[in-house]
């Protein structure tokens, strides 16, 4: 889709680890203790939203 933005858009492990500035170690770890959602399209793939993302982490923030 053309107008999808960032927010909107699918991301790797990798591509999340770079943007949030983490190693994709953490992220994979924050995905598997529920800190942060999710989007699973196979058995081993993965996929994130970054605007779903960045809500947990807000209210996973909060919640301290």
């Amino acid at each position: 889709m053309v107008n999808e933005t960032i927010s909107e858009a699918l991301m790797t492990a990798g591509e999340l680890a770079d943007y949030l500035r983490l190693s994709k170690a953490s992220i994979y770890r924050l995905s598997e203790d529920g800190t942060i959602p999710t989007i699973r399209l196979g058995i081993f793939t993965i996929r994130f939203r970054l605007s779903d993302v960045m809500e947990a982490l807000e209210n996973h923030g909060s919640k301290r």
